[in-house]
C-alpha cells in the first residue's frame, strides 16, 4: 500500500484509472478513515470528478468494499 500522493503528483492531474493499484488502496483507506459515512464521495472529490458516472461509482464502491473486507 502506498500513501496517496495527490491528484497532480507528477505535475499534471491524473485520472483515477491510471493511478497505480497500491496507491489507490492507500487513497481508499484514507477515504474510509476520513469520511466513513461517504468514502465514495471522498474518492470522487479527490479526483475532482464533476460528473459521477455509474461505472466510476461502481469501481470506487468495489474498492471500498474490498478494503473493508481486508480489515475485518
Amino acid at each position: 500500500v502506498i500513501a496517496w500522493r495527490g491528484l497532480d503528483a507528477f505535475g499534471e492531474d491524473r485520472t483515477w484509472n491510471i493511478v497505480p493499484y497500491p496507491e489507490l488502496r492507500g487513497l481508499t483507506q484514507e477515504a474510509i478513515e476520513k469520511r466513513p459515512e461517504d468514502p465514495v464521495g471522498y474518492l470522487c472529490d479527490s479526483f475532482k470528478l464533476k460528473r459521477r458516472h455509474e461505472t466510476t461509482i461502481n469501481a470506487f464502491q468495489k474498492w471500498v468494499e474490498e478494503e473493508k473486507q481486508r480489515t475485518e
